[in-house]
């Protein structure tokens, strides 16, 4: 998706492959605590490029930006800096809700977790309203599940250097709080909602 946005020049597609970007930059930081590897160098460096090399005003006129942009939607310098923390938000966490849909023998919690994600982001990306509220759904069904829910376990071996860290959080109920943090995306708008419903 971060992909074809990119090359389709959505204004909002720059700030989302940036929060993905982030998410796989973490991978380095784990290699102070593992040492030197391959897959990891290459994971979280690649990720580190496209964040690197989508910043600049250069890069902004292209989308947010852009003419095309401002006749379309006119938007606001406050409303551009709010959309901008959502959709980082949104590209550095819903990788998190997917890993915890891929854990083994996914329950129907999950299932619908991730539906109510999918449904959620498409609200969120045509900026609407709802898309919120599906996003704080999303993370207060994880979060439960992170207080009330049995921890999962990853089939993996923990051996493998991509996969250790996954199975480290697995094993504590992480990925179930990791999802949680897409609550992270409708609280940045909370500001936003508050003002306008005093105007209400």
């Amino acid at each position: 998706m971060a992909f074809f946005g990119l090359a389709a020049e959505w204004f909002w597609e720059r700030w989302f492959a940036t929060g993905l970007g982030n998410f796989g930059s973490v991978f380095l930081l784990l290699m102070l605590q593992m040492g030197f590897e391959p897959i990891l160098a290459f994971f979280g460096g690649t990720h580190a490029a496209v964040t690197l090399l989508l910043m600049g005003d250069g890069m902004a006129a292209r989308y947010e930006h852009s003419e095309h942009t401002k006749e379309r939607w006119n938007f606001q310098d406050e409303s551009l800096v709010l959309m901008r923390r959502a959709f980082k938000s949104a590209g550095s966490t819903l990788p998190l809700l997917v890993l915890y849909f891929f854990a083994p023998k996914p329950e129907f919690l999950q299932l619908g977790v991730l539906a109510l994600g999918g449904v959620a982001a498409l609200g969120l990306f045509r900026g609407k309203t709802w898309g919120l509220a599906a996003i704080g759904g999303v993370a207060l069904v994880a979060l439960g599940h992170a207080l009330l829910g049995e921890p999962t376990a990853l089939a993996v071996a923990p051996a493998h250097p991509l996969a250790a860290p996954w199975a480290a959080l697995a094993g504590s109920g992480g990925l179930a709080w990791g999802a949680a943090l897409t609550g992270l995306i409708p609280l940045s708008l909370a500001p936003a909602v508050a003002r306008w419903l005093r105007r209400a």
